[in-house]
């Protein structure tokens, strides 16, 4: 297997310039539409659809001239047909091939450095021009599928996006802090051999994109923490079933409380109905004797006025037969004890 080497280096918007271990080239378009100049005549076309995988190319040659080999004597004799001198050529002289040599310089060597200085002086031409119009990049955003781990190995494909669209990045303004990345058609793919966490960003220039971080692991690491969070998720499940069947327990218990206490209060109620009723049925002589005494204890108990001379108690200590002044307040049963009646004015 041969030594291979190539490297491209961008110059301007759309150009880029190329390095190969046998020439060199230069190329011109924007994604999707190429056009490449080698060194060594040989031109190159391709137009394709980004993304789709399909394009079209073509590739012609420029055609060599074909060299004939000139004999010393075929060049003496052309050299002297044009100064009339054929004829004492032809009899007396022979060219020595040192005349030949001397005469006459190896064809194609003059445009040896032609090609070359044709592309040097467009590459610094176009270089120029890039300088003074400037970058016209505005952004760069990287999307990735969501992957929270990546196989070794395993190529991970994630999308650039430029503003503007057309904007064509080269392979060296992709950052990786491990691993191996690419771009193709528009996309980075990156994969890496050893388990870790890897940054993956494109800068141009100034112009910095976002950062995709992504894991990358054994196929048997991965699948061990895929059975493990399968049973995490398991056991949470089942956790969440025993509470929801504790708190529904729990409702049931308050619910079976409430229903007992309603019942007790319904019993309570009831027996409070009863005693009511039977209370109400009695016989109306006992009714009649408990008003009685009511009406006894309440005229016992009466407050009444008298004095100290006065024979009678009265309702008021002013109803007009008493002296405010020397009245004082008594119960009834009291004064009825002192021998004193009620007041005609006052009863």
């Amino acid at each position: 297997m041969g030594l291979r080497f190539r490297r491209s280096l961008k110059i301007a918007p759309g150009i880029k310039l190329n390095f190969n271990k046998n020439s060199r080239s230069i190329t011109f378009g924007a994604r999707g539409a190429h056009y490449t100049i080698n060194s060594k005549g040989k031109r190159t076309s391709s137009v394709g659809i980004p993304g789709t995988g399909l394009s079209y190319s073509t590739t012609t040659t420029k055609k060599k001239r074909k060299k004939t080999k000139e004999t010393p004597s075929d060049y003496y004799l052309q050299e002297h047909q044009e100064s009339g001198l054929q004829d004492g050529i032809m009899h007396n002289q022979q060219p020595s091939s040192n005349s030949y040599t001397q005469g006459r310089k190896s064809p194609g060597k003059k445009n040896k450095f032609f090609v070359p200085a044709i592309i040097a002086g467009v590459i610094i031409f176009l270089a120029i021009i890039g300088n003074l119009l400037g970058d016209p990049l505005k952004s760069i955003e990287l999307t990735a599928p969501n992957v929270q781990q990546l196989e070794t190995f395993k190529p991970l494909t994630i999308t650039v996006s430029t503003d503007p669209s057309n904007f064509t990045l080269a392979e060296s303004d992709i950052y990786t802090s491990g691993g191996a990345a690419s771009l193709r058609n528009g996309s980075i793919y990156f994969s890496a051999s050893t388990p870790g966490k890897y940054r993956i960003y494109v800068k141009h220039k100034d112009i910095t994109s976002n950062t995709i971080t992504v894991s990358v692991d054994t196929k048997e690491a991965i699948l061990a923490a895929i059975a493990k969070k399968e049973e995490e998720k398991k056991k949470a499940e089942e956790e969440r079933k025993k509470a929801e069947e504790e708190k529904k327990k729990a409702e049931e218990e308050k619910k079976k409380a409430e229903e007992e206490k309603r019942k007790a209060e319904e019993a309570k109620k009831q027996q409070e109905a009863a005693a009511q009723a039977s209370a109400s049925s009695a016989p109306s002589h006992t009714t009649h004797q408990s008003n009685e005494n009511a009406q006894v204890f309440s005229e016992t108990s009466e407050t009444v006025w008298i004095t100290k001379t006065g024979s009678k108690y009265h309702r008021r200590n002013n109803c007009g037969r008493t002296n405010s002044s020397n009245a004082r307040a008594v119960s009834r049963s009291s004064a009825e004890a002192m021998g004193l009646g009620p007041c005609d004015k006052c009863y």
